[in-house]
């Protein structure tokens, strides 16, 4: 009996998440996906999301720049949010948004970093753009947690 209820889980489990990922994939696709095809070597939803994953392992350097800075992720140190910046910067070689989530029992943490593209998918500065929903705020130490 055990092993069909198992077996009833993971198939739920499977069939949720497929959902849920036609749900997102949809979503990108519709709110992102449509517009970049402007960029010309975007022909289709295919296109968008390889850029995507590539896009994604050719900028995930968010944990080495940091370790590199002698920021590691702690539930206990803080760290001045301009050195995560800069660490950041120099990482990345242009201006990313990081974004913070805010917890009573935490304070200030890392949650997000983004790194803006040009219509060639090369790095630019994002500017001075801030997320209203999650800024964070520089007179405030940060916490990096590994996962939250």
């Amino acid at each position: 009996m055990a092993i069909c209820r198992t077996a009833f889980l993971v198939s739920v489990g499977c069939v949720w998440m497929c959902l849920w990922l036609h749900c997102a994939r949809e979503h990108e696709w519709t709110k992102h996906g449509t517009c970049a095809m402007s960029v010309g070597s975007l022909t289709d939803e295919h296109d968008y999301f390889a850029a995507a994953l590539d896009v994604y392992y050719k900028f995930n350097v968010t944990y080495k720049a940091l370790v590199n800075s002698k920021i590691v992720p702690s539930s206990e140190v803080t760290y001045k949010l301009s050195d995560v910046y800069d660490a950041l910067t120099a990482a990345y070689k242009v201006k990313p948004i990081v974004l913070c989530g805010h917890k009573e029992s935490v304070g200030q943490y890392l949650m997000e970093v983004h790194v803006c593209l040009d219509t060639s998918l090369r790095p630019m500065d994002c500017g001075d753009f801030v997320y209203v929903a999650s800024p964070c705020h520089s007179e405030e130490s940060v916490k990096y947690f590994a996962t939250f």
